[in-house]
């Protein structure tokens, strides 16, 4: 039962922050244990991960499929390493789950994280 003047669809808001918690769900799963989400924020950066071993991930959620804008990628890859992490882009479309490498200048270790994006993507 809803409330009366309370909508029972759900708000942007409401969609964003279930697709975001779905996001560090499948992150948690894959060993990703420590996560701050930055709620309401209209920043680059909607959920910053790390697992035991020094990997941080800076991700932005997206729910569609639109692309992120020059100016977006920049600045959240920019955060991403002022926190010294790897920026992504993850979509989560029709319950499915896609991630994608967004930027941070480093080596080795930036083909590792591309690869583990690919495979569970």
């Amino acid at each position: 039962m809803v409330a009366a003047g309370v909508s029972s669809r759900l708000t942007n808001y409401n969609k964003g922050r279930a697709a975001e918690y779905k996001v560090r769900d499948y992150l948690r799963l894959r060993g990703y244990n420590f996560s701050i989400r930055s709620a309401g924020s209209h920043g680059p950066i909607d959920l910053l991960v790390a697992n035991g071993s020094g990997t941080v991930l800076a991700v932005q959620v997206k729910r569609n499929s639109s692309p992120m804008s020059d100016i977006e990628t920049i600045n959240l890859a920019s955060w991403a390493g002022a926190y010294k992490a790897y920026a992504i882009l993850v979509r989560v479309k029709k319950g499915k789950i896609c991630m994608e490498y967004v930027g941070r200048p480093s080596s080795r270790e930036e083909r590792k994280v591309q690869m583990i994006c690919i495979k569970n993507g």
